[in-house]
């Protein structure tokens, strides 16, 4: 809401929704940093990624998550906020995709099924938007792709405690910067002129629209309360994760989007509302729930159930170093070892035994372990 306010022609008219990504970043940094230094030492990282974990892991998905945002914040300049939700909900079709890809899922018909039924949903809302703006969808639908390969990529990196990125803050401290860079090249490619920006900076200009009005110091004040509430609405996603369940978070994000089509209608007209684009987001919703639904509760053969998963969880984090003999498994040349391994599958076994007693930990419950961590971004 607050950067459809911002970056929309009919309101605003912000021009720099990428420098303004990247001012979001930056503060997002020095958040993460504050807070580790200062609030939560403990948190703070004990492991540095290596020079070949860099460049291949936590490199891609620091222009990912830095592209996937700019773009995201950019078409909303020339699209209406609840054509931007609708195909932002179909982001689990490409993290299913990357994952396919990564060899972190295994295709199966069941699966394929459901991304065609989500990909369907989104073609109908596509078709019935009657604003279409090629330009804005292009980005948005970019941002979409990336945001499937940055969280599967993201899986990776949280899998591996040699990484430091056990948890949302130190996450920020190493991503942050890689993704402030990207916006800023960005940026600069994409032809938002600096120069201009810093010259009515100080002259009350506002870069041009409806800003015009505005003095510097009102501006800098709206970007910086953006990027205090980017910092705390990731903060406040890893935190719903940590202290309830998967479930949670699937339904709130499912409840996410239909508040966020259902308020941009009334506080910005937003778009009409046809019928095809009706039945498309319901459509892409249902194909939403239904996968939501295979991956947490799974077939009757799973032996681990949701609250288990999230006990477990919980019991892991209390723990020290409870996964290198995942990051072991990690650093194979076996890339099914990799599926097998993720988040210490070794720890989850023993302590849901301790629990329950004899519980059988198949290779079908490794895989739906590992795509948890995966889909349940997917909704951000």
């Amino acid at each position: 809401m607050y950067n459809k306010w911002l970056f929309s022609r009919d309101h605003m008219n912000f021009a720099y929704p990428l420098f303004t990504s990247m001012i979001h970043m930056v503060m997002q940094f020095l958040l993460s940093g504050f807070c580790l230094t200062f609030l939560w030492p403990s948190m703070r990282p004990t492991h540095l990624p290596s020079t070949q974990d860099y460049l291949l892991k936590v490199l891609p998905c620091g222009i990912a998550t830095g592209l996937d945002i700019g773009l995201s914040n950019s078409s909303l300049k020339v699209i209406s906020l609840s054509f931007y939700t609708m195909v932002k909900s179909g982001a689990p079709v490409f993290v299913l995709l990357f994952a396919f890809l990564f060899g972190l899922e295994k295709p199966t018909w069941k699966l394929t099924f459901i991304i065609l039924l989500i990909v369907s949903g989104v073609l109908l809302m596509v078709s019935g938007e009657t604003k279409f703006n090629m330009s804005g969808y292009i980005e948005i639908q970019t941002a979409t792709v990336l945001a499937g390969f940055r969280w599967s990529i993201t899986q990776i990196l949280l899998a591996k405690s040699s990484l430091g990125m056990t948890n949302p803050l130190a996450t920020s401290l190493f991503l942050s910067p890689l993704m402030a860079a990207s916006l800023a090249v960005a940026s600069l490619v994409g032809g938002e002129d600096w120069g201009k920006l810093a010259k009515e900076f100080g002259t009350g200009g506002g870069a041009g629209g409806t800003l015009r009005t505005v003095s510097g110091g009102q501006l800098a004040g709206m970007l910086a309360f953006g990027g205090a509430l980017a910092f705390l609405m990731v903060m406040a996603e890893f935190q719903l994760i940590r202290h309830t369940s998967v479930v949670t978070f699937s339904v709130s994000g499912v409840l996410k989007e239909v508040l966020t089509i259902g308020i941009s209608m009334m506080v910005f007209a937003d778009g009409e509302f046809t019928l095809m684009k009706g039945l498309g987001f319901v459509l892409s919703l249902v194909g939403i729930g239904i996968y939501n639904y295979v991956r947490i509760f799974g077939s009757d053969e799973d032996g681990i159930s949701e609250d288990d998963l999230g006990d477990v969880r919980r019991r892991r984090r209390s723990t020290d170093d409870s996964n290198d003999d995942g990051d072991a498994l990690l650093d194979s040349d076996d890339d099914n070892d990799v599926v097998a391994s993720l988040y210490g599958m070794d720890s989850y076994a023993s302590a849901l035994v301790g629990e329950h007693g004899s519980l059988d930990i198949s290779r079908h419950d490794h895989n739906r372990l590992s795509s948890f961590e995966m889909e349940v971004f997917s909704n951000k």
